[in-house]
């Protein structure tokens, strides 16, 4: 009899070979057991001893020089370190039976080949000797605890509370094209809150490049919580890790610890539903051209922390700045990620908060918007003040703001087969200066989807067109937005928002409001950089907007101009006796704002008084051509500052 057994509490588990009836004769002869496959015993036993048979069968209590834990050797059962043997039968039958006491299954060192998949219950870990410390490779065979496996499924299912695997080397030995599913999967599937506390640690999962290297997977309104993944290396598979909690399911309360996840083909993480996803320390390398992304979130949430990702395109087939580093989907929020970018996209879809920084900016640049009229103020026959328009339109209207105050929405729209183009003008568009990377966006709606997006030149090796996803067309708001990266005279920065309607029958319309551009890798902020600061010291030339506006006026001969210019040409004849005093009618200018009116026709008269406080004591009479500066006072009041007939 092995001396692998345990005393837990008052109770005795001694396992035998095999499932024969055998009897154990006490120190008192008077008590005979039998049992098959496992004996629980609890009168007579004492803590720390156990019930030793000598060759006659007579029992004594002995205590032994040391208690080795509640662990099941595969050996035991048959499984061989061999290149020729499969060990299936051998691992699923020490699982099942140290599945009876909740035990540990010792995978002692060497290379074991598995042909099916292994099923691990409440309980069971499989724990080798260690990782070996070297790549795997059938000449030289890992000197550590290895799992080959050339099966079509996972490796192995976990499925019940504290169940889990440490300390091995599990290799896909399948060639190219004989797919592996994935090599561990967590399931739920009975309706209930019957998987969790499950963990994975010190585990090198290497070459599943067709399949998943860890799923968790709650399907059947079932949940999985409290799953932790410490120091587990998934290297060169088709996805890293991968969490699905399907729809009446839940996944939560998961923890990833100090991993690295290297040469994902589609993606390193990416979680399908999953709440609560905390990762810490851990760096995401080696991602190819056509993947989805390093890290994607299509539902729930996520939160990572201190995190480095690397994007590196081996066989040099795409722009490393077009992979997805990050890419959160419509409609996510909540999460939180704070690390560090290499090469890539960072695209948040949802409301979610992004703090990365990226290894190639020499210094931190402003996160204030750069583009000017951000606001799409000033909007006038068809035309927007440092923006252009390519392409047909058959009108542009604006609504009230909608995100930011002063930042209104313009409405495009687009005829039938047309392509638009909306982009700041060159005065408009910032200059890369010694900027190597910058990101830009706006928001958009529409209801027309593979329609709108936004496009600019990026720079590698050459300088290319590059584009965003597109607006999924849910006649709901999204910021479309598109790093790209800067390279001075040899790849202009061409940024725009491009409208597609060529292949559209019918007419679309288009709303855009707050476009917004920053240099760095972070999505850049709504609003402008301050003018005034540190001492409201400005050098180099201010400019304001100019209208052309019409004298109406209400019933108190009243005008009410918007805040989207200080110079207004107006034109018509009505007298003018206040000025945006009626807060009713529109918003008063602030205190101190300088107003120069310019009069397109004679005899307009503006009458001097309690609320335009004119030069002397007489009204003022406009001549053509003749203008009036007003500086704004307190509620409303104006006072003039000088005059040209």
């Amino acid at each position: 009899m092995k001396n692998k057994f345990s005393l837990l509490g008052q109770f005795l588990v001694i396992l035998f070979s095999t499932l024969d009836t055998i009897p154990i004769i006490a120190q008192d002869s008077t008590i005979q057991l039998s049992t098959e496959g496992y004996l629980q015993m609890k009168e007579g036993a004492v803590d720390g001893y156990l019930l030793q048979s000598d060759a006659t069968g007579w029992s004594t209590w002995v205590k032994p020089a040391y208690l080795q834990r509640k662990e099941i050797d595969v050996t035991n059962f048959g499984a061989i370190a061999d290149f020729n043997a499969d060990n299936t039968a051998a691992f699923q039958a020490a699982i099942d039976s140290a599945a009876i006491i909740g035990a540990v299954v010792h995978i002692p060192a060497g290379n074991y080949i598995l042909t099916n998949q292994l099923e691990v219950p409440d309980g069971v870990v499989l724990e080798g000797e260690s990782v070996g410390g070297d790549y795997h490779d059938f000449a030289h065979p890992v000197r550590g605890s290895c799992l080959i496996y050339t099966g079509q499924d996972y490796v192995a299912v976990f499925q019940g509370y504290f169940s889990g695997a440490k300390n091995l080397y599990v290799y896909n030995g399948n060639s190219a094209g004989s797919k592996a599913t994935g090599c561990f999967k967590v399931l739920a599937d009975d309706g209930h809150f019957s998987t969790g506390y499950n963990s994975f640690s010190n585990l090198y999962l290497y070459n599943f490049f067709e399949g998943t290297c860890l799923q968790l997977l709650a399907t059947n309104n079932s949940t999985i919580a409290h799953v932790k993944v410490e120091d587990v290396l998934f290297r060169f598979p088709g996805t890293g890790m991968h969490i699905l909690a399907e729809s009446g399911s839940t996944i939560q309360h998961i923890t990833l610890l100090n991993g690295k996840i290297g040469g994902g083909r589609q993606y390193s993480f990416r979680n399908q539903g999953g709440t609560n996803i905390n990762v810490y320390g851990t760096s995401f390398e080696g991602i190819r051209c056509n993947s989805y992304g390093h890290v994607v979130v299509e539902s729930g949430n996520i939160n990572m922390y201190g995190f480095k990702t690397e994007s590196t395109d081996s066989e040099g087939t795409c722009d490393v700045s077009e992979i997805p580093s990050i890419h959160f989907y419509p409609n996510t929020q909540g999460s939180y990620i704070q690390g560090f970018i290499g090469d890539g996209r960072v695209i948040d879809e949802g409301a979610n908060h992004l703090n990365v920084n990226g290894k190639n900016i020499g210094f931190r640049s402003s996160g204030y918007n750069a583009f000017i009229n951000s606001g799409l103020n000033g909007v006038q026959n068809q035309n927007i003040p440092y923006w252009e328009i390519s392409g047909s339109v058959d009108e542009i209207t604006t609504s009230k703001p909608i995100f930011q105050d002063r930042h209104q929405v313009v409405e495009l729209s687009i005829p039938a087969g047309a392509i638009v183009r909306f982009s700041p003008n060159d005065i408009a568009l910032p200059k890369d200066l010694n900027h190597q990377f910058a990101s830009f966006g706006a928001y958009i709606k529409t209801a027309i989807s593979n329609q709108t997006f936004a496009s600019s030149n990026s720079y590698t090796n050459t300088c290319n067109s590059t584009n965003s996803t597109f607006h999924p067309g849910d006649n709901d708001w999204h910021f479309i937005s598109l790093p790209i990266r800067l390279h001075g005279t040899d790849c202009p920065n061409t940024a725009s928002f491009v409208i597609d309607n060529s292949n559209n029958p019918s007419p679309s319309i288009v709303s855009i409001t707050c476009p917004s551009f920053a240099f760095g890798n972070a999505r850049p902020s709504l609003l402008s950089s301050p003018l005034l600061k540190a001492g409201g010291i400005m050098n180099g030339t201010l400019s304001t907007n100019m209208m052309n506006f019409p004298i109406l006026v209400n019933h108190q001969l009243e005008l009410t101009l918007p805040p989207d210019a200080n110079t207004f040409l107006l034109t018509g004849t009505n007298s003018i006796h206040r000025l945006n005093n009626n807060l009713g009618l529109g918003k008063r200018f602030p205190k101190g704002t300088v107003l120069n009116l310019i009069f397109d026709s004679p005899g307009v008269t503006v009458k001097n008084g309690a609320y335009i406080n004119l030069l002397g004591t007489a009204d003022y009479t406009s001549t053509l051509g003749s203008s009036l500066s007003l500086v704004a006072l307190e509620v409303g009041v104006w006072r003039e500052l000088s005059r040209n007939f």
